[in-house]
């Protein structure tokens, strides 16, 4: 009894792999604080792009004068792609709709999507529209609502289940060049 008595007390007073112990305890703490403030940064930089393509594209549609073809919107839908590296532009999905107010009521005139963007630009609720007719339009005047999307994989975050995070942006503008913009094969 003496003996194991003895070498508990050893054991208790033994200060070798100390360090060790708290490396094993405090390692994962860190490695989890560095991949979340990479997850952080990456959010934030996915989501800067989904702004930049989505403002851009809706800017240079509204400033078409009174008229805008697919055609066009896809050009410029393309020539963000660079813009919005190394975000894939094959990844984004992007859908416009333009609404009009007549007599007091709004009506979705056209819509366009890019990349099945139909998946992020869910149509406007009625609340939504009475908000849109309500504090950002007037009568015979068109609206632009571009809604923008992608799909980010966190590092940090898998390790609680996430495998993905939506991401949405929406922005709506007028047109610049008259009250009115129409699209062809829309």
């Amino acid at each position: 009894m003496r003996q194991l008595h003895a070498k508990i007390r050893r054991f208790i007073r033994d200060r070798q792999g100390v360090a060790a112990i708290e490396l094993a305890l405090i390692a994962p703490v860190l490695l989890l604080l560095y991949f979340g403030t990479v997850d952080l940064g990456n959010w934030y930089m996915a989501h800067r792009r989904l702004v930049v393509a989505g403002s851009t594209v809706t800017d240079l549609t509204t400033q078409s004068n009174g008229q805008v073809t697919k055609a066009e919107i896809d050009a410029f839908w393309n020539g963000i792609g660079r813009i919005i590296a190394p975000l894939k532009l094959a990844d984004v999905k992007m859908t416009m709709r333009d609404f009009r107010k007549k007599n007091g009521a709004v009506q979705q005139q056209w819509s366009y999507s890019a990349n099945g963007g139909s998946a992020c630009g869910a149509a406007l609720t009625a609340a939504d529209m009475q908000a849109l007719g309500t504090n950002e339009m007037t009568d015979g005047n068109d609206i632009l609502v571009a809604s923008v999307c992608t799909t980010i994989a966190p590092i940090a975050l898998q390790m609680f289940g996430f495998t993905s995070i939506d991401m949405k942006y929406r922005i709506s503008m007028r047109p610049r060049i008259g009250k009115t913009l129409d699209c062809t094969n829309c």
